[in-house]
């Protein structure tokens, strides 16, 4: 059986913490063993010591498959922090209030 993730920005930014990282997203999955899908947000549940820009490997748990033997599923995810540039507004232009080309009533 294939592991099925989707995971989707819910926030514009994230605060960069230093051992924990927050980020806005959450992530739906479903548990290969039996089918069950599973549910994280990433801004309560935090990535530790993630390198931005590297895979990351996040390991976590089907709550759903018996609960002495939780199944344990392995996902890579990549952390990036990224800018994006705003184009500037267009300069206005003014007439000078004073200077030579200003011609006296």
């Amino acid at each position: 059986m294939n592991l099925h993730v989707e995971l989707k920005a819910i926030a514009d930014s994230h605060d960069e913490g230093e051992k924990r990282q927050y980020f806005p997203y959450e992530m739906t999955w479903v548990c290969p063993r039996c089918g069950a899908e599973q549910y994280r947000s990433f801004q309560s549940d935090y990535l530790s010591y993630p390198t931005f820009g590297k895979p990351y490997k996040l390991e976590t748990y089907c709550d759903d498959c018996d609960k002495n033997a939780k199944h344990r599923v392995t996902i890579e995810l990549i952390p990036r922090l990224t800018l994006e540039l705003v184009a500037p507004e267009p300069p206005t232009t003014h007439a000078p209030v004073d200077g030579p080309d200003r011609e006296d009533p």
